[in-house]
């Protein structure tokens, strides 16, 4: 046990491999909207599997965080999947530039 923590912050240890990315960088958050059951959730649901959604329960007297989804439409889901793709494309390359360099 006295090597615990020494151990953590070594290589071999695999939670150092590991790094949490957000889906939406903040500028895709910031131009899309981010929501629970609104415009923005509702329309990625619509682009990616558009027979699940129902959009006659859509209740513009619901929860507040819902209200929007009646706003919601699959050409705004495509758009936000574009930006996300886009955003995780140049995440994934920036990461492989680093470690080119660092060899």
């Amino acid at each position: 046990m006295a090597n615990y923590y020494q151990f953590l912050a070594t290589e071999a240890n695999p939670f150092n491999w590991i790094q949490v990315v957000p889906l939406m960088s903040p500028e895709v958050q910031e131009k899309m909207g981010y929501d629970h059951a609104g415009r923005l959730e509702t329309s990625l649901m619509m682009a990616a599997y558009p027979e699940t959604v129902q959009m006659e329960y859509v209740n513009l007297h619901s929860p507040w965080y819902t209200r929007e989804a009646g706003r919601a439409s699959r050409d705004w889901g495509f758009k936000t999947i574009e930006m996300i793709v886009s955003y995780l494309v140049e995440l994934v390359s920036e990461n492989k530039n680093r470690e080119k360099c660092s060899r």
